[in-house]
């Protein structure tokens, strides 16, 4: 295959490395857009509502939801928490499971433990009205990734078999925000209907 020189594409190139056919052939159609493909951002911002103090939320349908709106078919999105006791996780949706992390947080930071991030009568920074006490849900978030990056190919994303993707709430209760950025290439007007599977 004759790559392009486009440093914009180097970036994918080491995909063709024990690449099979089909694959090949989709990065191809990456690297050689025909006239009707198009390079394609699009942002999004997910309002969520949490109900427990920790709580594990399956946010791959509305990551999907958004990259079906992108019309994006080849390429990639990034999710972000925009929370310093939240993050964002990929791993399995089982609850036994999501029950073991959970208790695994608890073990490492306790809420009860002393933080001096709640002692009010020394902590001068960032204070607002509705200051709530969770030293102990920061100290948990920063176990976790703020963002995650993922593949999109054939207008999916490229999950493995059990992976899912999660926003985790370690201060849950309220109205939180996770933004979505989706872009790549797209053959077809954005804000249509998802483009089939290659």
């Amino acid at each position: 295959m004759n790559l392009p020189q486009n440093p914009s594409w180097v970036l994918i190139t080491h995909l063709l490395c024990g690449a099979k056919k089909k694959e090949i052939n989709v990065i191809h159609q990456i690297m050689n857009p025909t006239q009707q493909q198009r390079q394609w951002t699009h942002y999004e911002v997910l309002h969520l509502r949490t109900v427990q103090s920790t709580e594990f939320r399956d946010i791959t349908p509305e990551v999907q939801e958004v990259v079906d709106h992108a019309g994006i078919r080849t390429g990639f999105v990034n999710i972000q928490s925009m929370h310093t006791t939240a993050g964002i996780l990929l791993n399995e949706h089982e609850p036994m499971l999501l029950n073991d992390m959970k208790r695994m947080m608890e073990r490492i930071s306790p809420a009860e433990a002393y933080y001096a991030h709640d002692d009010l009568d020394v902590r001068t920074v960032n204070l607002t009205p509705e200051e709530r006490e969770n030293g102990h849900s920061h100290c948990r978030a920063m176990f976790l990734r703020s963002t995650e990056m993922l593949n999109v190919i054939g207008g999916r994303l490229q999950l493995g078999r059990w992976q899912r993707l999660f926003f985790v709430d370690f201060d849950g209760g309220r109205t939180r925000a996770v933004t979505v950025v989706a872009f790549g290439l797209t053959i077809q007007r954005p804000y249509g209907p998802r483009p089939e599977p290659l």
